[in-house]
């Protein structure tokens, strides 16, 4: 056996297609990890933005549905407060003394009073069983027409 100097080993013979792609292939390389690092930072990143925007989302619509569940109860409460009060004035003039003594002429006076305080109100029209009795839209004494769904005789 030939014992092999080390001075004697002849180099390899250098292509230069062999380096070119060599470095192309350690080009790649070090690009993919690159890419890996990158990506490996970016998908935490997405993830944590499409979590916040989603908490963001249902919070937003819980203080809007907050919101108009408030103005709807405040509202309610405004329509609530109105209609009890025209109630009680309703129920103010029928408790009314003139009215029990069937005297129409001093129930007419007081009614008119109160209705010239709530223009809201078109009339007020006070009916028996058979006919209407009174109504503001006419003079005293005048032929007042029947309210809807009553008949004439």
């Amino acid at each position: 056996m030939e014992a092999w100097a080390l001075d004697q080993v002849q180099p390899l013979h250098r292509n230069p297609e062999t380096e070119q792609w060599l470095m192309s292939v350690k080009l790649e390389k070090i690009i993919q990890s690159r890419i890996l690092w990158f990506l490996s930072g970016l998908v935490p990143l997405v993830l944590f933005t499409a979590v916040m925007i989603l908490l963001f989302i249902q919070q937003q619509d819980r203080a809007v549905t907050h919101l108009v569940n408030e103005a709807a109860g405040n509202a309610a409460l405004v329509v609530e407060r109105a209609i009890g009060g025209q109630v009680g004035l309703l129920q103010g003039l029928a408790a009314s003394h003139a009215l029990d003594q069937g005297d129409f002429a001093d129930f007419r006076t007081d009614t008119q009073r109160i209705w010239e305080l709530h223009p809201e109100w078109r009339t007020v029209i006070l009916t028996n069983e058979n006919e209407p009795l009174i109504n503001l839209r006419f003079p005293p004494g005048g032929p007042p027409s029947p309210p809807c769904g009553i008949q004439s005789p």
